[in-house]
């Protein structure tokens, strides 16, 4: 059913009426979310060196606003609800712009990246093309778009007074491919649960050049219509060099090969990482208050009850039955800082679980709470379980990373972890068949499926 200029003017006044009347509820309830994946998922993928100038679309109180500024960056938030506007001015001491989202007016080529979290659902399917191109327009050339959004089965109207549209990823995928824009990575929230309890979809995109991408219409109705080559060809060339100057040519090389490989062929494959525990680095000095300790099931069950750590008690009770340990950094009864450890299999993704053989260790899943990041924390619980691996003849540490993630890969290679394989597996009509390299046959690194062990 086609929406009405009515129609459109009704789905905005009433969400935002809904935001304006429960302002200082939302606030309450999510100024303490953490969103930090999410942030640095868009500073990663954006060229030239900081800080950069950022649109945080949707901005809501200004939560969100205010880490960008806190970085560094020049941040300018949007908002239609007028409430949400005032409270992000006051709270983030940054320039808020009080526009509807479905009638933007926005400055040309002005962003490096554009962060809409939790904000562009509310577009109805019918006019998400032309949101979407606006949004390219006011990014710079290159420039990034971070998008994170609840996703279902492409159904959109009302829910609990509030007008949503609930795509898959297929289906953002070709609105956001016919607005001028190709994709850089995806992944689902929150972090480290089943993908049954993962509801919403993050996902980063890049601005294509005129004349790279078909237009809205011809994508959706899969009209192919191909630029030359030679254009197509040297925006992409250029979009990789920024991208190298930054990251390195190999690094850069090798993500655009992961990105080609599971796009086309179904192949996933990530690089494994390894670090000897035998070389003592110096602890860092521990803030006042806190204390380190492997944490025993009651700290991690009463955690898990805390909605900023990023735990789940039937994550904690399946990982502690398994035998996986966890290391912390408590604030007096407070878990602050978190590590996962396995030394037989625990889950990766989609699906997947990894194992590893002895003498190694499996690293899978770390946490710290945004108020307590850039204390060194993560490197003091880390710390706290060498000793224990070592004592336990567990001498090496063992994980991996995202061959795209060129953050998480140059943190690697600065904490003093090493490249000794690549695993993954390939989609294969409905299967997952995984594979390594033969140095990982050294250390029983291996992706698998646990229905396959029963």
């Amino acid at each position: 059913m086609t929406l009405r200029r009515q129609d459109l003017e009704d789905i905005s006044r009433r969400t935002l009426d809904h935001y304006e009347r429960g302002a200082e509820d939302f606030w309450k309830g999510t100024r303490d979310h953490d969103v930090s994946q999410n942030i640095a998922a868009l500073l990663r993928h954006i060229a030239g060196t900081p800080p950069f100038v950022i649109l945080d679309l949707g901005c809501g109180p200004g939560r969100d606003l205010k880490a960008f500024s806190d970085l560094g960056h020049v941040a300018v938030g949007l908002e239609g609800s007028e409430r949400f506007a005032a409270m992000a001015r006051e709270h983030s001491g940054c320039e808020v712009w009080k526009q509807d989202l479905l009638a933007l007016s926005l400055p040309e080529a002005r962003f490096d990246g554009v962060f809409a979290n939790a904000v562009l659902f509310h577009v109805p399917a019918q006019e998400l093309p032309r949101v979407l191109r606006e949004l390219r327009a006011t990014l710079k050339p290159g420039g990034v778009l971070f998008s994170s959004n609840p996703r279902g089965e492409n159904e959109e109207g009302w829910n609990r007074g509030r007008y949503g549209a609930y795509h898959d990823l297929e289906t953002w995928r070709r609105f956001m491919t016919a607005a001028g824009f190709e994709e850089l990575e995806h992944y689902y929230r929150p972090n480290g649960l089943p993908r049954e309890r993962q509801p919403w979809l993050a996902s980063v995109w890049r601005r294509v050049p005129q004349g790279v991408f078909c237009g809205a219409e011809a994508v959706m109705l899969d009209i192919r219509v191909e630029p030359s080559a030679l254009r197509r060809g040297a925006a992409k060339f250029a979009r990789l060099r920024a991208d190298a100057r930054r990251w390195g040519w190999m690094r850069v090389v090798l993500a655009r090969l992961a990105t080609w490989l599971r796009e086309r062929a179904g192949i996933h494959f990530y690089g494994v990482n390894l670090r000897p525990l035998d070389a003592r680095p110096p602890a860092p000095v521990l803030p006042p208050g806190i204390r380190l300790s492997r944490m025993p099931a009651e700290t991690l069950l009463r955690a898990a009850e805390d909605p900023e750590l990023d735990l789940d008690r039937g994550f904690v009770r399946e990982a502690l039955a398994r035998g996986d340990l966890c290391f912390g950094a408590l604030e007096g009864e407070r878990l602050v800082s978190y590590a996962w450890r396995s030394v037989s299999a625990a889950p990766a993704r989609d699906g997947m679980w990894v194992r590893v053989a002895p003498p190694c260790h499996y690293a899978y899943k770390a946490f710290t709470l945004p108020a307590w990041r850039g204390r060194r924390l993560h490197i003091a619980v880390s710390l706290a379980s060498d000793e224990h691996f070592r004592a336990s003849g567990r001498g090496a540490e063992v994980g991996f990373n995202e061959i795209t993630n060129y953050a998480i890969g140059a943190a690697a290679d600065y904490l003093g972890r090493r490249r000794i394989g690549y695993a993954g597996y390939l989609k294969w009509f409905g299967r997952r068949i995984p594979f390594r390299t033969r140095a990982l046959e050294k250390i029983g690194f291996e992706f698998f499926e646990p229905r396959e062990e029963t």
